[in-house]
């Protein structure tokens, strides 16, 4: 400041006894030296807050490793126990009920999507409104390892191998067409409107009725095999990770493979 004011105007730095103005040299001299201490001073005395401010921010890096090994042991199980079927608890009569109920709503309308689609020539929406649909609905069905003999979600099946053979329609209707094509195409349809039809059945049947089936059932099962219990149920080896049979009841007979 004193060298750009000495410069323009030196008039401001004339001295009251004397009288005598400064020269413009000698201003821009003494105001260059001045600042060039300045600077010097600011930098020795800078590097301790600095310094000290770097170690602050440099410590979470430090830590970093820690932190980041402490976040990975819980992702690292969540992917392993996604990895690891769950069993699912055995369904009774009314939730099982209610379940292929939602099941056959979700085939209703991905039939109607279906339509919908091969009338707009949309082969895009037939994949998101149809196959996902469907297929998500599939998934929440027991898999052979989850299936359990008094899981009563058996006797709805016909609903889930309604869904599995509409998927597999929507699949082939979307192909190109051809004398031969057709043929299977109509007996892809034509099993799918049996499977849809027997759902609709059993989902309309009494629970007296499906207890009378029931009943009929496991007096077959206690003749042939020993009971409902002797039936084949399979579990994974969680040292292998393959299906393995569960072992049946002493009073099972040796039979009993089904």
């Amino acid at each position: 400041l004193v060298a750009a004011l000495g410069a323009v105007a030196p008039g401001i730095f004339k001295d009251k006894k004397t009288g005598e103005v400064p020269k413009r040299s000698h201003l821009l001299a003494g105001g260059t030296v001045a600042a060039m201490l300045a600077f010097v001073m600011a930098t020795w005395i800078a590097p301790d807050e600095a310094s000290s401010e770097a170690v602050a921010v440099a410590q979470p890096d430090v830590a970093a490793p820690s932190s980041v090994a402490a976040t990975a042991e819980p992702l690292a199980a969540s992917a392993d126990k996604q990895n690891k079927p769950e069993l699912k608890k055995p369904v009774d009569l009314a939730e099982a009920r209610l379940f292929a109920k939602n099941t056959l709503r979700v085939i209703n309308e991905a039939e109607q999507s279906l339509k919908d689609g091969l009338q707009l020539g949309d082969g895009a929406s037939i994949t998101k409104h149809v196959w996902r649909p469907l297929q998500g609905e599939l998934e929440r069905w027991p898999t052979l390892v989850e299936r359990r003999p008094n899981d009563q979600r058996g006797h709805f099946a016909y609903c889930q191998d309604a869904a599995l053979k509409l998927q597999i329609f929507a699949d082939a209707v979307q192909r190109e067409r051809t004398v031969a094509s057709m043929k299977y195409l109509r007996k892809d349809e034509a099993e799918y409107r049996k499977a849809k039809q027997q759902c609709e059945q059993q989902v309309k049947a009494t629970d007296s009725q499906i207890n009378a089936t029931i009943a009929a059932e496991d007096a077959e099962l206690k003749r042939k095999f020993g009971g409902r219990d002797c039936l084949v149920v399979y579990d994974v080896d969680k040292q292998t990770s393959k299906l393995v049979e569960q072992p049946k009841p002493a009073h099972c007979k040796a039979s009993a493979s089904l």
